[in-house]
Parts: structure tokens; C-alpha cells; sequence
């Protein structure tokens, strides 16, 4: 990965993380009047729709919470309970497994905020941001559950949305999701088609939201090497309310 710096921002420059699959822009609401990451890259082709309340039932997910558990206990297994010897991916996808586990103790006081980012494939709509949200979502246990939705698709399916409101720019979309204008937008650009394919939104009241992998990770060694040597995860541990500050203290 190198980091670049558009030269058509002049001075201002934020930063732009470019990998050979995507790229990533991060935008203070202080850029946004010179340079709207959302107008340009939806462009004249694409569009973006909002929907407050779409049922998760209609969301396909690339990670769920059982497929997440059952990971889980198949590495405890394979690699033991010191999570250092799991290899990188399993440990990242077991800090998700605990973010979900402290979204869901959190939601009748911190109901979910950030709309999920999805895209369509044929008829069903495929989750590309928003997959622990909706794996804390899901241990509600509600069929019935219902989530804020962003999807983008090309213009000429816009008869598809017609329930939706649709999204010009970085205004539009703090507004309706209920962010102030100090909400950061982050956005990843699929270099092939110029299309947004992963989007973030957020501001000071979802920065606490263990946001930080490592900390998770170091969070989950100590809880882990606390439990017993037969411990297994489970629907109803992924549902338990647990301190992880306290295993977040030397």
C-alpha cells in the first residue's frame, strides 16, 4: 500500500490510501465544499438510495453470526486459547466476533446508527460494510428486525428504489442518516469500474465503538486464557453481557 495525495485538491490534500484493488478516501466535513468524494464518484452513471428501515431479512451477509462462532470454536481446537498462535485472519475475524458480542449488550441504549453499505447482486442486496452490526443485530433474535440501508446501483435501475430516498452528496447523506456536518465519510473506489464499493460514516458518538482491532484482539487473548481449557463459544455467549474493559487493563 502507498499513501498519495491528489494533486487535483491543491492545498488541501487529504489523504488518499491506494491499494491495486481500491481506494480510500477519508474526508472531514472541512473538505467538503471542494471536493465531494460522494458527486465524483457516482458521477453521471451511478446512483446511491437511503432507506431508514429495510428488513434485514432482504440483506445478504458475507459473514453471520453462527458461521463467525463456529469459525471461532474450530480454531480454539486447531490453535489452543493463546490467540497469539491463531493466524492473522482467524484472530481479526474473532476481534469481530467480540465487537458484535459488545454492540448487541449495548443496543437498547445505543440503538444502531450507521446505515449498512450494500450492493446489488441479481435481486438480492450483499452486504459490503455493516456484517457485525448485523451479527449483533441478529442475536436479538427478531425476524422481524429492521436496519438503515445505502445502496448503490447504476442509474438506469433507479425504478428499483423508488421506496428510497435517493443521495446526491456528503450533505444529503449526514443529513438523512442523522450525523452532524463534523461526520467524517470514508469511502473505498473500485479502480475498475470507478464505482464506491465499501462506505463508512461516523462522528464522536460511534468513535467509542471499539473501533480499534488490536485492542479487541488483546481484549480476547486475556479473556480467553481466563476460561477454562474445555471453553466454547456459543449463540448464548455471543448474547452475554461481558466487561471487556477489564480485560483491557495491564
Amino acid at each position: 500500500m502507498m499513501i498519495l495525495y491528489p494533486d487535483d485538491l491543491g492545498s488541501v490534500q487529504p489523504l488518499a490510501l491506494v491499494s491495486i484493488r481500491w481506494t480510500m478516501y477519508d474526508f472531514h466535513s472541512k473538505y467538503q465544499d471542494m471536493y465531494d468524494v460522494i458527486k465524483s464518484a457516482l458521477g453521471d452513471h451511478h446512483g446511491m438510495w437511503y432507506h431508514a428501515a429495510w428488513p434485514r431479512g432482504l440483506l445478504r451477509s458475507v459473514c453471520e453470526i453462527d458461521q463467525s462462532i463456529l469459525r471461532a470454536n474450530h480454531n480454539l481446537v486447531r490453535w489452543g486459547q493463546d490467540l497469539d498462535h491463531w493466524p492473522p485472519g482467524d484472530q481479526h475475524e474473532l476481534a469481530r466476533l467480540l465487537r458484535a458480542n459488545w454492540i448487541h449488550s449495548r443496543l437498547d441504549r445505543e440503538p444502531i446508527r450507521k446505515p449498512v453499505f450494500a450492493h446489488r447482486e441479481y435481486e438480492h442486496f450483499v452486504v459490503d460494510c455493516g456484517d457485525t452490526r448485523l451479527m449483533a443485530l441478529d442475536l436479538l433474535g427478531d425476524p422481524n428486525s429492521k436496519i438503515s440501508v445505502l445502496i448503490t446501483d447504476v442509474v438506469y435501475e433507479q425504478d428499483r428504489y423508488r421506496d428510497w430516498q435517493r443521495i446526491h452528496d456528503q450533505q444529503q447523506l449526514r443529513r438523512c442518516t442523522n450525523f452532524g456536518q463534523d461526520a467524517e465519510i470514508q469511502v473505498r473506489i473500485d479502480p475498475d469500474t470507478g464505482s464506491i464499493s465499501w462506505l463508512e460514516i461516523g462522528d464522536h458518538s460511534t468513535a467509542h465503538h471499539l473501533h480499534d482491532v488490536d485492542q479487541r484482539k488483546r481484549m480476547m487473548r486475556k479473556y480467553l486464557l481466563s476460561r477454562q481449557s474445555d471453553f466454547r463459544f456459543d449463540r448464548s455467549w455471543a448474547g452475554s453481557l461481558i466487561d471487556w474493559p477489564a480485560y483491557d487493563r495491564d
